[in-house]
């Protein structure tokens, strides 16, 4: 799956927290922020899907705000929003075919 196809995970503040959302497009969704919160900044954002979005959300549900997405600026998320923007976090993928168990036939033989 490329990059047109699954989007952006991205990072964004405002009001001091974080907000982990999901975009195809990352700046139009900042746009579209800022007329609810006008201090918004979108700080940084990854290729991945709504999975990799969600795999973020339970990375640091630990900050999870009252209000869905949004996150307190912990030093563990700070570290990884600096890893994203510096071009040193690698998205999880997963496997295109899953593995089969060991002594699951490939074949079935009639």
């Amino acid at each position: 799956m490329n990059t047109a196809q699954k989007g952006f995970v991205y990072y964004g503040t405002a009001g001091g927290n974080i907000k982990i959302g999901h975009s195809m497009n990352p700046g139009s969704r900042a746009a579209q922020h800022r007329q609810g919160w006008p201090d918004y900044q979108l700080l940084c954002a990854h290729p991945g899907d709504r999975l990799e979005e969600q795999k973020m959300h339970m990375k640091f549900r630990h900050l999870l705000t009252e209000i869905q997405e949004w996150f307190l600026p912990g030093p563990d998320l700070l570290k990884h929003i600096v890893q994203v923007a510096r071009g040193e976090y690698e998205p999880y993928i997963a496997p295109v075919e899953p593995a089969l168990p060991y002594g699951v036939p490939t074949t079935v033989n009639f």
